[in-house]
């Protein structure tokens, strides 16, 4: 009988466990800007647990206009904005959100037949503060990243055409929407293009993605300071033959982390992380391939402790499945793990940690029959999956685009579903 109840404690005690990494769907928002296409690629959260969320919408008069929404804690529309380039299409890439509760948010938009850089901020009571465009040499430029110093100043990267080809662009503002500098970069006289970008507690700002050469891409990676100036570039070919870098992350010691994929020889892409340290030295290099086809990476984050984990998606004989990698400071291979949901094509696109180490991804899944589903995930350090939900708003495709976390341990996802009606809309969850 003492048995009996030993391991009836020791059923309940892992059910318990279970229910603590459980995490319940607290809230989901749609949002139909003008019924027409909405979508979400971006969020952010401050310190209060309010969500910000970027993306863009059809206004109903053939264009598209740049949207930034703000949620309480609660799930409570606070505000919502739109924004208007020159009454043609505009797009927002991403969101980064201050101490304040301002809001900054990197897009484009098109003018004239070309587009531009477009930087814009918001109050926390959604209050236009400023608005930037910036045009690089009379040719269409796009925007891909965004970031923040401790100082408030803003760091953002795209490309532009510098003549026949595209140039990486680096911008530098101040927190009152002053351009304190701008660079552009030229690896090899062909197409360049910037992926991510960081930022060091001490205003170095670093970029990464890939640039053509010979007929071939390498990955490259910048290092500037806080005035601008250049420290640092290096470029890696794995096997004189196709790279690039897709994501960018640092540890408190200045290391860089970049992950993306490449052709290593096989005939197939494999997934590609480089560790460099401040000075622009590379300190190891790892590739990953999954199941001897393409396998892709375009997102990584670093734990206080140097670990890293990557995040991307592999093919196996048909299907795609998602893919997740740690590594520790050293490059050492620790786990790794795929997520297959229901045996067809499944993707993820954004990473978060929290403080114990535990990740969270979100993606989409292929349901079967049309539809893609919403995935969030979350496996502890250890690599164990401690949970998994789906998530279908009505019956078509839906799509994960990014993820992020409060102090609390809140999960905050965002991206875009089928309504239903030939039709996008914007979709905010949130878990707890």
């Amino acid at each position: 009988m003492k048995n009996k109840y030993i391991i009836l404690g020791v059923f309940l005690l892992l059910i318990g466990i279970n229910l603590i990494n459980a995490e319940e769907l607290l809230w989901n928002n749609s949002y139909d800007y003008a019924s027409g296409t909405d979508q979400a690629y971006s969020i952010a959260v401050d310190k209060f647990g309010n969500s910000y969320v970027a993306g863009y919408g059809d206004d109903g008069n053939y264009s598209w206009d740049i949207l930034v929404l703000k949620y309480d804690t609660d799930g409570n529309l606070l505000w919502n904005n739109s924004y208007d380039y020159a009454s043609d299409f505009d797009f927002a890439e991403d969101i980064a959100v201050d101490k304040f509760g301002n809001s900054y948010i990197l897009g484009y938009g098109v003018k004239d037949y070309d587009s531009d850089l477009l930087i814009i901020k918001y109050d926390t009571d959604g209050n236009l503060l400023w608005n930037n465009s910036y045009d690089y040499a009379l040719s269409s430029d796009y925007s891909k990243a965004i970031a923040l110093d401790k100082l408030g100043n803003v760091y953002v990267t795209g490309y532009g055409a510098g003549g026949t080809y595209w140039d990486m662009l680096i911008l530098k503002y101040d927190t009152d929407g002053n351009l304190l500098w701008n660079n552009s970069y030229d690896y090899d006289h062909d197409a360049d293009y910037p992926e991510a970008i960081a930022v060091d507690k001490f205003g170095n700002s670093y970029v990464a993605g890939y640039g053509v050469t010979g007929y071939m891409c390498d990955i490259l990676v910048l290092k500037y300071d806080t005035d601008g100036n250049l420290l640092w570039n290096n470029s890696y070919d794995c096997a004189s033959s196709n790279e690039g870098a897709f994501s960018i992350a640092l540890d408190k010691f200045g290391n860089a982390y970049v992950t993306g994929y490449g052709d290593t020889g096989n005939n197939s892409w494999d997934i590609l992380t480089l560790k460099y340290d401040k000075d622009g030295n590379l300190l190891w290099n790892n590739s990953y391939d999954y199941a001897s086809n393409d396998d892709y990476a375009g997102y990584i984050a670093v734990d206080k402790f140097g670990n890293s984990y990557i995040l991307g998606y592999g093919y196996g004989e048909y299907t795609s499945d998602i893919l997740i990698i740690k590594y520790d400071k050293d490059g050492n291979l620790l786990w790794n793990n795929s997520y297959d949901y229901a045996s067809n094509d499944d993707s993820a696109f954004s990473i978060a940690l929290d403080k114990f180490g535990n990740v969270y991804i979100a993606g989409y899944g292929d349901a079967g029959g049309y539809s893609w589903d919403m995935l969030i995930l979350k496996y502890d350090t250890g690599g164990n999956l401690l949970w998994n939900d789906s998530y279908d708003y009505a019956s078509g495709g839906d799509i994960a685009y990014a993820i992020a976390l409060d102090k609390f341990r809140s999960v905050y996802v965002t991206g875009y579903g089928d309504a239903g009606d030939y039709s996008w809309d914007i979709l905010i969850l949130k878990y707890g």
